[in-house]
């Protein structure tokens, strides 16, 4: 909380310049420069300890997010969650989503934002998800992709994307949805529950260039929307579970023999 503090500080301190004084900004700048003296020595202190693979409370004063400004301290934060199991900074829900989770923590840790169609969780510090039993063991990675992407699609039913292969990998966004599977976006990843990820997993597995490369085949013939994208996904999961029982029906032929 001190540290947030200071970076708001020294950051409103730049803004504001116009009716203070040389002296006063030397002054303060001094102070600042004294403040981020210390928080750098807590870091470089966190940083021994983890070295040693001892942990504590302490390690739930790292920022987590190394795209805010940092100042001095930033080198040691840096090491330190380099050492730490790796968390996201972000999760990005559809707002209907059965998953989403209930927070404890207060908002200094974790800033929430929300509309009709999406709900987007910042953590800014390290172990907000522990801190709010949220467990990633529940979660798979399905595939990396574009934050933007996945936000316009969900504030934006129509969205198709920039391109084939977005729209392709928003039809399959919309095609584990189909199935009952929530979907949501940890960083740059797409996600989806562990319990349901065996389902997914054939969505999630054919390649984007074999829908983008179906849809441009169909152009011209039929409206390209994501009814028909979805349709061609679920023909392309239903042809690789017939190949999958056929190889299964010639294996047992094989042993019989």
């Amino acid at each position: 909380m001190l540290f947030k503090f200071a970076q708001s500080l020294n950051i409103k301190m730049q803004k504001n310049t116009m009716f203070i004084s040389k002296a006063a900004k030397e002054i303060n700048k001094k102070h600042l420069e004294t403040l981020f003296d210390a928080f750098n020595e807590w870091f470089k202190a966190v940083h021994r300890t983890l070295k040693k693979n001892e942990k504590g409370n302490f390690i739930y004063t790292i920022p987590s997010n190394l795209d805010f400004t940092l100042f001095k301290p930033r080198t040691y934060i840096k090491k330190c969650l380099d050492i730490l199991s790796k968390e996201p900074i972000s999760m990005y829900f559809d707002a209907k989503s059965p998953n989403i989770p209930e927070l404890k923590e207060s908002l200094i840790d974790v800033e929430v934002t929300r509309d009709d169609n999406l709900s987007r969780f910042n953590f800014n510090r390290y172990g907000s998800l522990s801190r709010n039993e949220i467990n990633l063991d529940d979660c798979k990675i399905a595939w990396e992709d574009d934050e933007s992407n996945f936000i316009k699609q969900l504030k934006h039913d129509n969205y198709m994307g920039r391109n084939r292969i977005e729209t392709a990998r928003i039809g399959k966004i919309k095609a584990l949805e189909s199935l009952g599977i929530s979907v949501l976006m940890m960083d740059k990843h797409i996600v989806v529950p562990s319990k349901d990820f065996e389902k997914a997993k054939y969505i999630i597995d054919i390649p984007d260039e074999k829908i983008k490369n179906i849809i441009e085949s169909a152009k011209g013939r039929r409206p390209i929307t994501f009814e028909f994208v979805v349709e061609i996904i679920m023909k392309l999961v239903q042809s690789q579970k017939e190949r999958e029982k056929a190889l299964t029906e010639d294996d047992w032929l094989m042993m019989e023999r």
